[in-house]
Formats: structure tokens, sequence, C-alpha cells
């Protein structure tokens, strides 16, 4: 199935751990992705890299124990947006705008 998709058109990939997974909602002017860590248990992940399908200018994330948290190494290009999570404890909602 992902030979056929291939990456490139992939809506959602998420690097650097196996038990992080993610729900990505919204429309065409926005977009929420829910991550939660599997392995929370043993360890928070850290320095995890997402890569969203579409240019969104507006990016912010929402810890629960973390009220200043912030993205790290935002890039928009070639038709994508990539950041970097710094720490994943259990759960984190990032929401994405085009405005």
């Amino acid at each position: 199935m992902r030979s056929n998709l291939t990456d490139e058109k992939r809506l959602l990939r998420l690097y650097g751990s196996d038990a992080v997974v993610g729900r990505l909602v919204g429309d065409g002017n926005r977009a929420r992705l829910y991550l939660l860590n599997y392995a929370a248990a043993r360890a928070p992940v850290e320095g995890i890299r997402i890569r969203i399908l579409g240019i969104y200018s507006k990016q912010g994330i929402v810890e629960y124990d973390k009220p200043n948290a912030r993205l790290m190494d935002v890039s928009t290009a070639s038709g994508a947006t990539e950041f970097t999570v710094p720490e994943l404890k259990v759960f984190s909602v990032i929401n994405l705008s085009r405005d």
C-alpha cells in the first residue's frame, strides 16, 4: 500500500519513534494533529519529527503540563510543513492554519 501511495503523497509522516501514533483531522484551511505516546510509562519521546502535506503558516502545540511548549525547526517547503516536537510525554495537540 505504501509503495503505491508514495511518500510524497502521504498526509502525515512521523520520524523518530515506533511508539507514537498520530491522527490528523481538518479541512482545507486548518488542521489538528493528535499525538499519543504508547510508551509513556517507560519514557517520553524526544525529538520526534513530523511532516504534514500542505503549507501551514501558523503552527502551535498544546500540552497538558507545558503551557509554554513550542515546536522547533519549523519549515514549509516542497508542499509540506515539517517540525520537531522536542518532547512528547503522553499526549499533545498540534494546531495548524494556513491563515
